[in-house]
Order: C-alpha cells, then structure tokens, then sequence
C-alpha cells in the first residue's frame, strides 16, 4: 500500500506535466481546425441561399396537407378505375355480374339483368310445366344468349369510361407529383441552410473558449519546476500470507468431499441405492409401412357393398394437390366428363366424379354430377340407396327434373343417378339429350358427367373438359390410348389425375 501511494503521487505529479503540454498541442490543432471550419460553413452558406432563390417558394402546412389529400384522390381514382374496367373486361365464365359499382348501377345494365333474371325464372317454370322439346323453351335460351351479348357490349362502354378518368387522373397526379418535388427540394434546401448556419455559430463559440484558453495557458502554470523522480518504490516479490496454491487446493477438497456427501445422502433417503435394475436390451422397431393408395376405391359392382359413403383422399399431400389444381383448372370450364383408363377398374372404381364436384361446390360453384355409370357407387357415396328416378328417366320422358335431381349430403353439390332403367345406346343420338343438358348448362356453373366408355363418342363432342382418372402414368400406354380416346371425340382439354390402387394381384405387379 505504501509503495502504491508513492508511486501513484509521482505518476500523477508527470501526467499533470504531460497534460499541460498535450493542452497546448491540441489547442494549436483545435484553432486551426475550428477556422477552416468556419470558412467551409460560411461557403456552404452562400451556396445554399443561392439555391433557395432559384427554387420556388416552398409550401406551407396548409398547402402541402391539400397536395397530398389530392394526390392520394388521384392515385385511388386510377386504382379503382383501372381494376374496375379490369374486371368488367373479364370474361364472365360463371354467369354473375362484375363486382363493379359503376357497372352494377348502370340502368342499362339493371333493364338487362332484370329481365336476365325473369327469362331464367320462367326457363324453370317452363322446365317443369312443359315437355324439353318445346319451342318456347329454345325462344327463351336464344333471348338469354342475346342478353349476355348486350351486356358485354355495355360492360366494353363503361370500361372505356373508367379507363379515361384513370388518364385524366394520372395526368393530375403528375402535376402533383412534380409540385410537392419542388417543395420539397426548396425545403430541404432550407434545412440544410439552418443547420449549417447552426454549425458555423456553435464553431465560432467553441474557437472563442479555445482562444481564451490558450491565452490562459500563455500566461504560466502554477506547477514546481524543480522536482525530480529518482526510482520508483518497489514491493515484496511474493506476500507472507495468504498462500494461494494452499488454500485453493483445500477448497477443491472440501468442495468435491461436500458432493460425494449430497449424492450419497440422496440414493440412501429415496431408496434408489436399494434397488435393482435388470438389463435388457431394446427390441429393434419395424419401420412404419407408407400409406397405400391415394383415393378411396369400391369393390366390386354392388351398390350396397360401396363402403363409406364419402369419397376421401388419403392423407397424401400429392394427391390432394393434384385433385385441387385440376378443380382450379376447370374452373373456367362449364362442362366437363369423367372417364377411366382400360382397366383401372380391375380392383375397385376411384369415386374421382364425386371428389371432383365436392371440390368445385367449395369453391362457390354451382355444380351438378351427372352419373351414366350403372355400378351406383355414385349414387351410394351422394345420396341413399334406393330406387331413385334418374337420367335415363328424364331422357325417356317419365320423370321430371324435380323428380331426378337429388341433393349432396356431404356438399352443396347436385346430382342425377342413372335411373330405374339401363342406358341404351339409341337415347345418346336424340335432341332430347342435347336439349337436357344445354338446359343444365344454363342453371349451373358446371355439369361433370361420369361417363363410361360407350357413351364417350356421343358425351364428349360438346365438353369443355375431360378428365382421364387412371391407375398409370401418363407414359403408359393404357393412360394414352384413353387420352387418344377422347381426344379423337373432342377438342375438350384434357386432365390426367393418377390414382395409386390399394392392392394389385401378385402376377399383375411382377407384370409392371
């Protein structure tokens, strides 16, 4: 402590010494930098009044809040405008009205709606109260196609409307746009000018305190000039106590003996020192077995041994997003026909139809299945088992549509069972079929038909969509042969969806 105290008096005794002439040095840099501060500044200075004279005079609160009120108008008019004629020049693939204010308030656009709405209420009417192959019904459908005519034409007018006021306000907003530019630099020129006028003062006050101070020091320092430091004092090279290594030793010792103590004291009172623990060696797992299959299938051809009524996909996430991309594909599409590939039925019929219309119903469609299969396993999964009346009833003419369109119990969706009788080929050539599905087409947004392979040749023709359901890939020449199949009937654009079988026969996969 004694030799700290000494040493530490004459350490400070030099930095004192030291200090004093360091002061001095960095006065002298401090001066010269504050003055070649002062001449930038003022330099700065004139410069930037120059700018603000050339400038326009920048906006006050008031101003710049309206410019900007404005602007902001102007911006929204364009987005509006231009996304409102957007969407007015969509093609209408669902039959419902733009979701646009000056196209929805239009009167020429409400006459036509209305009397859109009462021709289709009446179409219903006329669908129950007459015969399909009446003539009023045909008047009614042509008049529907005019009226979609005529709304284009006037949705076509209001989008050249909307597109205008998007110029004009576009030609505003650059006004606007170049105006608040020019505040904005003359503003900022302001700024700058306040701060740099700022700065030059608070130099010129710092140059003054370092004048003053290198005069005080000019004038002497109150410090002993005559004292000298010899040697400085020294101290013992090792202490007489405490003795380190000692004592850090002993409390090792003392620290691992007090834990030796705690787990012995632990085993003991929790009895766990007196138990036995037999060794036995872990049993080796079976790896889990992969899901099998991606669809639901039904087995066999008896509609009472279906299985569960709601046709599911397995929890594989590549065939849910397979089924969900080809939904959002047709979705443009009004009417589309399921078919399988030659032998995909061999163990089981994947219910695709049925998974394809719950699919659209979710997304805000309209949608009714068609089934010309004759297994019924469509007719299990939608609906009860029993003796429905069906399309080959309304093609014979004893049922109604009221009579044989049923309800989806798992979804918003419709759907026709075959009906009482079986399908015969001379139905498919008449105008009655053509006349009950253009009459579908007009009350739904889709019409899926399940369609087995003898009915292709008539179904096909008039789809929009076709979709091959098959066990292979789309290499394989049984997938090709039933893409070639429609293909050959239609111009239907055509959707392959894989589906994995949940068993094969032996010889079929050594075959594969």
């Amino acid at each position: 402590l004694a030799a700290r105290a000494a040493n530490a008096v004459s350490e400070a005794y030099r930095a004192l010494r030291q200090s004093a002439t360091d002061e001095a040095v960095a006065l002298r840099t401090e001066i010269e930098r504050l003055e070649q501060a002062l001449r930038d500044g003022e330099a700065r200075a004139a410069t930037l009044r120059a700018e603000i004279a050339a400038h326009p005079a920048a906006l006050d609160d008031a101003a710049r809040s309206a410019l900007l009120a404005e602007r902001d108008a102007a911006s929204a008019t364009i987005t509006t405008a231009r996304a409102d004629a957007a969407a007015i020049r969509t093609p209408d693939t669902a039959g419902s009205l733009p979701d646009v204010a000056a196209y929805r308030s239009d009167a020429a656009v409400r006459s036509l709606v209305a009397e859109r709405e009462a021709l289709r209420e009446e179409l219903a009417r006329e669908m129950l109260a007459r015969p399909l192959g009446n003539p009023r019904l045909a008047e009614i459908v042509a008049r529907l196609g005019a009226i979609q005519v005529a709304l284009e034409a006037e949705g076509e007018r209001i989008a050249a409307g909307l597109e205008a006021e998007a110029d004009r306000a576009a030609a505003r907003l650059a006004e606007i746009e170049e105006r608040l530019r020019d505040s904005e630099s003359a503003a900022a020129a302001v700024r700058a000018l306040d701060e740099v006028v700022e700065k030059i003062d608070a130099d010129r006050a710092s140059l003054d305190a370092a004048l003053n101070r290198q005069a005080a020091l000019g004038q002497g320092t109150a410090l002993p000039t005559s004292v000298r430091v010899l040697a400085a004092a020294t101290v013992p090279a090792a202490p007489h106590w405490p003795d380190v290594a000692f004592l850090a030793g002993l409390a090792f010792v003392a620290a691992l003996a007090a834990g030796i103590v705690v787990v012995v004291l632990r085993d003991i009172l929790t009895g766990r020192a007196f138990r036995r623990r037999p060794f036995a060696p872990l049993a080796e797992m079976e790896p889990p077995l992969p899901a099998a299959g991606r669809m639901r299938r039904v087995d066999g051809e008896d509609a009472q041994r279906a299985g569960p009524a709601e046709p599911t996909i397995a929890p594989l996430a590549g065939a849910e997003t397979s089924l969900r991309e080809v939904a959002d594909s047709i979705a443009g599409r009004r009417r589309i026909i399921v078919t399988l590939a030659e032998e995909s039925d061999a163990e089981g019929r994947p219910l695709a139809a049925v998974a394809l219309v719950r699919a659209l119903s979710g997304r805000d469609r309209t949608v009714i299945l068609v089934d010309l299969q004759s297994d019924g396993a469509n007719e299990s999964a939608m609906g009860e088992i029993a003796e429905l009346s069906g399309f080959t009833d309304l093609l014979a003419g004893d049922a109604s549509f009221s009579q044989a369109i049923f309800r989806d119990r798992r979804s918003r969706a419709h759907f026709i069972p075959l009906g009482s009788r079986p399908l015969e080929p001379e139905q498919l050539a008449g105008e009655r079929l053509a006349t009950l599905l253009t009459a579908l087409d007009h009350t739904y947004d889709h019409v899926v038909i399940d369609c087995p392979d003898e009915a292709i040749a008539r179904m096909a023709p008039p789809a929009d969509a076709a979709l091959v359901v098959s066990d292979y890939g789309s290499a394989d020449p049984r997938t090709v042969r039933a893409v070639s199949r429609v293909a050959r009937a239609s111009d239907a654009y055509v959707f392959h969806l894989l589906v994995e079988p949940n068993r094969r026969p032996p010889e079929t996969a050594r075959a594969a």
